[in-house]
């Protein structure tokens, strides 16, 4: 139980760090940005806490309608190719991130986080090949995915009763 929690602890404080690799000139792209908030709600409700959980619901929702009013494929982190199936699922992400923002309790911020889920796979499998992008992982207790960085399986759904239920689908 420890080492799953220093492992989320050490997670959480790299996963900036990782995003931010590129190069100090280059922008980090919105799906970074959100990929870091996504993150801190993922460790937070895999250790059964809420502190931090509206807070960044609500960063992900203000970065994807920045993204929305000045669209760019460039600046969504995806190839333009994929442009036209990144911005259907926007408004899908940021409205589950607005209700995500406004649980209070643990059941209703994981239901929140799967809403934010479903179409952030979608964002995830457009969105460019990089270090911070991490993997897509499945409970099939709960039947739902969710985005993690590789290595151990941290299971947002179960918290600490479940930690390690899931397997990594897409990489």
């Amino acid at each position: 139980m420890k080492k799953m929690l220093f492992l989320t602890l050490l997670l959480t404080l790299t996963t900036p760090l990782l995003a931010s690799e590129k190069s100090a000139d280059a922008p980090q792209s919105t799906f970074d940005v959100v990929l870091h908030h996504y993150e801190v709600v993922r460790v937070e409700l895999l250790n059964d806490r809420m502190p931090n959980v509206a807070e960044h619901g609500e960063a992900i929702r203000k970065a994807l309608a920045d993204l929305q009013e000045s669209w760019s494929a460039e600046q969504a982190g995806i190839d333009p190719a994929k442009a036209a199936e990144v911005r259907e699922a926007l408004p899908k992400i940021a409205e589950a991130a607005a209700a995500l923002a406004k649980t209070s309790d643990l059941d209703a911020a994981r239901e929140a986080f799967y809403g934010v889920s479903q179409p952030l796979v979608r964002y995830w499998e457009a969105a460019a090949q990089t270090a911070s992008r991490g993997v897509v992982a499945f409970c099939p207790m709960v039947n739902k995915s969710w985005l993690q960085p590789k290595g151990e399986i941290g299971n947002p759904y179960h918290g600490q009763s479940m930690a390690a239920c899931g397997s990594v689908v897409a990489e």
